[in-house]
């Protein structure tokens, strides 16, 4: 069977009653044996205020992988927003053509989690605010602490599962909670 990625579209969710909003994506692999280095999420769902603190929560269904597995921010640019690739190859799927001049429509920002290789009890928490004054901090060692990292304001984000070697069949559910203001 061949190795195929699926990178769910982001649902929003009931709960949280009036005071969240809430958005799902689930983002999985198949096939016996992979052969995938990467898992992407589609780009961030448009209702999601950027310039406003909120979290992301990542669950997975099994170790997605044996070694050292980064999860990595790209940031989008415009609606067309999206990866492509595997491995050494994962790149922007969309260019932009802007009087002549060809740019990516993402660029690999920075690692927002060390590892997520092994299977994790618990969902993983990170806060994302653009308007912090701390440090970043995405070390899995220090969750206890809270896992935290300053974004710049973009119009979208895209989170990359970054493997060193092969990933494992797996699924990953990305749970993005915002507090709405009223």
């Amino acid at each position: 069977m061949a190795t195929i990625l699926t990178s769910g579209s982001w649902n929003a969710q009931q709960g949280g009653g009036s005071k969240h909003a809430i958005w799902t994506s689930t983002v999985s692999l198949a096939g016996t044996p992979t052969s995938l280095y990467d898992m992407y999420t589609l780009r961030t769902p448009s209702g999601l205020d950027v310039t406003r603190q909120w979290t992301l929560l990542v669950a997975m269904s099994a170790a997605i992988a044996s070694g050292t597995v980064p999860i990595n921010l790209w940031l989008g640019f415009n609606k067309y927003s999206a990866l492509t690739g595997d491995g050494s190859t994962t790149l922007a799927a969309v260019t932009t053509t802007i009087n002549s001049a060809s740019s990516a429509s993402a660029v690999l920002y920075k690692t927002i989690l060390d590892n997520i290789g092994n299977s994790l009890a618990t969902p993983v928490s990170i806060t994302f605010d653009p308007n912090s004054a701390l440090a970043d901090v995405v070390a899995i060692a220090s969750q206890a602490s809270g896992l935290k990292v300053k974004p710049p304001v973009v119009p979208s984000y895209i989170f990359d599962i970054h493997g060193g070697a092969a990933l494992n069949a797996v699924s990953v559910l990305f749970t993005i909670i915002q507090s709405v203001q009223q």
